[in-house]
């Protein structure tokens, strides 16, 4: 079969992707190979597009209300609207997106749609960026001199 250049370029971009080793191992030890440069002192184009599309796969509000949904375990699409408050086709169309970026996966019963966390790094991942913003509330409230507990504050207890 002919190769066309797009295939030529999908095939590229593979190969590059290729040469990272595991991103889930990497970030479950606590890695940085995100950030690190190649030999031309740039950062990885294809790495860093797949940080890019997973960040914005979960810049939608309802997206993350979701993740934070299935973080309990397996929901159907009925529970899962019951939770949100938002309607079926707009949960059905945000699942999808989810699925399709490896978050989530789905699991059909009959015509029940049922949906669980695919990729666990997410809820990690959330609670990283929700642990920055309490630390920068709470570095803005004692600024103003008001008193903000964090969870590390609770933790710490």
């Amino acid at each position: 079969m002919p190769t066309t250049p797009k295939s030529r370029q999908t095939a590229n971009r593979l190969e590059r992707l290729d040469a990272f080793p595991s991103l889930a191992d990497e970030a479950l030890a606590g890695g940085d190979l995100w950030r690190q440069q190649d030999d031309a002192h740039t950062f990885a184009d294809p790495l860093i597009e797949l940080v890019a599309r997973r960040f914005r796969l979960l810049g939608e509000p309802l997206r993350l209300k979701l993740v934070a949904a299935l973080s309990g375990g397996e929901r159907s699409v009925g529970e899962l609207v019951a939770l949100t408050g938002a309607g079926q086709p707009n949960v059905s169309k945000h699942l999808a997106a989810l699925a399709q970026g490896g978050i989530v996966r789905r699991r059909k019963v009959g015509l029940v749609a049922f949906y669980s966390l695919d990729d666990p790094l997410t809820l990690r991942l959330c609670d990283v960026v929700c642990a920055g913003i309490q630390e920068s509330v709470a570095r803005q409230a004692q600024a103003l001199g008001i008193a903000f507990a964090t969870q590390r504050d609770a933790d710490e207890e």
